[in-house]
């Protein structure tokens, strides 16, 4: 498959160099808005520098789009109208009416729009899947160093997107109350913000995600009946404790039963970390190739992104209705 790749920032070298190591994959071109970039990569990479966008289109099969959110309604309007699959880095876009428009595209041209999720490729929260999780709490916390690479959107669509998505495909329930504060510190757009969310099912999330500090954090724990899971998304690690009848003598696979009983129940706990270094970029990249191909299903549909970009809008609107509030007080 021809893949042409645009954007050669920090993130996109990356995707670049998980292009070139994919099998049956030919790099058709490489495109940045920025011309000493396109011609740098095409040096240090050894591929082919397009001259346009149009140009990398034209020349490719799929169109990997790793630019900024304000840009991916725009270009990736173009590259399914001109008839090519398109992956294009969460979040799906800046607004719900555009990426409305995205899937609406798509699926007239019948070509795949596939969305960069890539914490759904994370072996811990895969983990944590096989357990059917039924959470009744959730607290999230994702913390990063500044940076000024994604300053077109606020920390909310930058970061704390990741943890939305997560959230809903654990939850499955509508959000019917967002609460949210935000804080601008270091740039123009908000780079802290907490959210809580109320679902319909009586689940409450705790979201926090900041771009402001000194030590990285993806922390995720899960609360529900009988049971409770710590997630490590950085390390890519899990915890499960799981409340047993103390007469079932053997616990399920691979939970050790700990001596804390509860009355007539004790506690069983299991540990996770990958056996292997996990190269979630690569993982993803080989699901987009092969559901190009017809063989398979992108774990992230369209319309769950786009529920993503729905609740970051929420959680955004919330948060600066509070600031304004707070500034006018």
């Amino acid at each position: 498959m021809k893949i042409g790749l645009v954007g050669l920032g920090h993130l996109g070298k990356l995707h670049l160099k998980s292009w070139l190591g994919l099998p049956k994959v030919e790099v058709a071109g490489v495109y940045d808005i920025d011309p000493v970039k396109t011609r740098g990569a095409a040096a240090d990479f050894g591929v082919r520098p397009a001259a346009s966008f149009e140009e990398l289109v034209e020349k490719s099969e799929a169109v990997d789009l790793v630019t900024p959110t304000i840009t991916h309604f725009e270009l990736g309007k173009r590259v399914l109208e001109a008839g090519k699959n398109l992956f294009v880095e969460k979040p799906l876009t800046s607004y719900v009416d555009e990426a409305e428009r995205l899937i609406e595209i798509s699926e007239q041209t019948g070509r795949l729009l596939f969305i960069g999720h890539i914490e759904r490729f994370n072996p811990a929260f895969e983990k944590l899947l096989s357990f059917a999780p039924e959470p009744l709490f959730i607290e999230v916390h994702r913390l990063a160093s500044f940076s000024p690479r994604n300053l077109d959107v606020d920390v909310v669509l930058d970061l704390m997107i990741h943890d939305i998505d997560l959230v809903l495909k654990l939850v499955k329930s509508k959000p019917v109350e967002v609460r949210s504060s935000l804080a601008p510190v270091l740039s123009a757009q908000p780079d802290i913000a907490n959210a809580r969310i109320l679902f319909e099912n009586g689940c409450v999330a705790n979201l926090t995600a900041s771009r402001i500090s000194v030590a990285k954090m993806r922390k995720f724990r899960l609360f529900q009946k009988e049971a409770y899971f710590s997630v490590d998304l950085l390390e890519k690690t899990l915890e499960a404790y799981v409340l047993l009848p103390n007469a079932a003598h053997i616990p399920p696979e691979d939970l050790v039963r700990l001596p804390l009983s509860f009355g007539e129940r004790s506690i069983a706990m299991t540990q996770f970390q990958p056996t292997a270094e996990s190269d979630m970029l690569t993982a993803e990249l080989s699901e987009f190739v092969a559901a190009c191909q017809k063989r398979g299903t992108p774990r992230v549909t369209p319309e769950e992104a786009m529920e993503a970009v729905r609740l970051a809008q929420k959680v955004t609107k919330a948060g600066l209705t509070s600031l304004a509030v707070l500034q006018n007080a």
